[in-house]
């Protein structure tokens, strides 16, 4: 049939092929073949063929035996297991062994190389709470070309580096695995852990809403658990992890939300928050009655207090109870400036008020003399002077009043709504300035029996008054001129004729005799 020369596994022709270990020759005949080794040694086989396989026989012919590092014959003729951790590293040679019926045995080897696997090294990334965000560019696994997995996961595609979001991975512990295949198309991981942690149990209630001028509310809590810290418009935390206080006049009017925060031993922080309301202040207006006089008795149904609904206080004050009208008593209350207040409180409990001031008045109707000068007792007032018992002296309106002639006086005193009068005083002698006023004042013939010359340096407004004080004439001089007054109509007797302007007060006596 002819011949097939092998050399060490290599088929030098023919066309079969192995991995032998020798230099040989086939003779192949019909029904056998003759083996010529380079040992020298002749055996006879029948179509021996053999290959590399792994768990399954590639030798031939079927029933021979399986042999080498890590090889486990099947004990079947046909089929071995291969282990190449058993094997180690390294190139090894698989032998099958074959007998024929005649006894002959012959062997086919082939080698196998089992690859080291990379070194692939992998760190996890620290520890994380649950709300830490989606981590991108994460790395720390080596060589370089590997991929990523695990929980919460995402391999960037560029054998370096992933995303690892803790809310998609969830709290707990989860193994993060680097994989990596070299060249060989041998495939290594290394794992590492890391933990998420869930965000602590945090509560808080704010306190009620209050008025804008509630003053510092100091002392106050609400959170949980303790050691967090309160912040917001108006907070200020205490810094001890309990309380804190709240100033409504800082936060402002309107709804402010206040939020405690607490970090746990993790690291990890969560917050809770409530709303307090601060209320502005009702707005409130109010007006006192005029001023009034001690002896005018009460006042009733008074008010000038908004908005509706409040209540009217102060001394002498008192309140009707319907929220709108109030009575007062100047006598109650006492000459003197009085406050009085209206205060209300609106639905929200906030309280504010508005005061106006009140005098009670009460004019002093005494009078002091010296001399001839007669004094209202009473500063401030505005003042009419008469001779008694009811002559207008028109110019005199001072607070001090200096008679020219002797005879009974009075003011009336004018102090805001108090008008009183006082007593008449008797002017009994006349001081020397006086005279010298009355000195510039001429009239003759005194006495006279139809008219008198009058002449006066300083001019001005003259009348003839009679005993009873009534004025029977009225005239005007003027200064330096002499004037002609006719009084033949006057009855004879005694008459006293006065001369006045804005600053002096002038008289003489007139006799008339018929």
């Amino acid at each position: 049939m002819g011949s097939l020369e092998f050399h060490n596994g290599t088929l030098v022709a023919g066309g079969a092929q192995g991995n032998y270990g020798n230099i040989y020759t086939i003779n192949i005949t019909t029904g056998a073949a003759t083996l010529v080794g380079s040992t020298g040694i002749n055996t006879t086989i029948t179509g021996l063929t053999y290959g590399m396989g792994v768990s399954q026989g590639l030798g031939t012919p079927i029933g021979g035996v399986y042999s080498g590092s890590g090889i486990t014959d099947d004990g079947n003729g046909i089929t071995y297991s291969f282990d190449p951790a058993a094997a180690g590293v390294g190139v090894h040679a698989i032998t099958y062994t074959y007998t024929n019926t005649n006894g002959c045995t012959n062997a086919a080897s082939d080698n196998i190389e089992v690859f080291a696997l990379p070194t692939v090294t992998y760190t996890a990334p620290a520890d994380l709470c649950i709300d830490s965000g989606v981590q991108t560019g994460l790395g720390g696994g080596i060589a370089t070309g590997g991929v990523y997995s695990g929980p919460g996961v995402t391999d960037d595609g560029n054998g370096t580096t992933y995303s690892f979001d803790p809310a998609t991975a969830g709290v707990g512990v989860h193994t993060l695995t680097y994989t990596f295949t070299d060249g060989n198309v041998c495939t290594n991981a290394a794992s590492d852990s890391i933990e998420v942690f869930a965000l602590p149990t945090v509560n808080y209630t704010a306190p009620a809403d209050l008025c804008i001028d509630a003053g510092v509310q100091a002392g106050l809590g609400g959170g949980t658990a303790t050691g967090g810290v309160y912040s917001g418009a108006g907070v200020t935390d205490d810094g001890n992890g309990m309380t804190y206080a709240f100033d409504p006049a800082a936060a402002g009017v309107g709804v402010h939300t206040i939020t405690y925060t607490f970090t746990n031993a993790n690291g990890c922080a969560d917050a809770a928050s409530d709303d307090v309301e601060v209320f502005t202040l009702p707005t409130v207006t109010y007006m006192a009655p005029a001023d009034l006089c001690i002896d005018a008795g009460v006042q009733t149904g008074l008010g000038g207090g908004t908005a509706t609904g409040g209540v009217y206080s102060g001394t002498g004050v008192t309140d009707d109870g319907n929220g709108t009208t109030y009575s007062f008593d100047p006598a109650t209350a006492g000459v003197g400036v009085h406050t009085l207040t209206y205060t209300f409180t609106d639905g929200n409990v906030c309280t504010n008020a508005a005061s106006d001031d009140i005098e009670v008045l009460n004019a002093d109707n005494t009078v002091s003399q010296v001399v001839d000068v007669l004094t209202a007792n009473q500063a401030g007032a505005t003042y009419q002077w008469y001779e008694c018992p009811n002559t207008l002296l028109s110019s005199e309106t001072g607070q001090s009043f200096t008679a020219t002639a002797l005879g009974d006086y009075k003011v009336v005193i004018t102090n805001s709504s108090c008008v009183v009068e006082s007593s008449c005083v008797s002017v009994t002698t006349l001081g020397l300035n006086t005279f010298d006023v009355a000195s510039k004042f001429s009239m003759y013939p005194n006495p006279s029996n139809g008219q008198v010359k009058i002449k006066s340096t300083m001019g001005g407004d003259f009348e003839i008054v009679n005993l009873l004080g009534q004025t029977v004439k009225a005239f005007e001089v003027k200064a330096n001129v002499e004037t002609t007054v006719f009084i033949g109509e006057l009855s004879e007797g005694l008459y006293l004729v006065k001369a006045t302007n804005r600053s002096n007060i002038a008289s003489k006596k007139l006799i008339i005799k018929k």
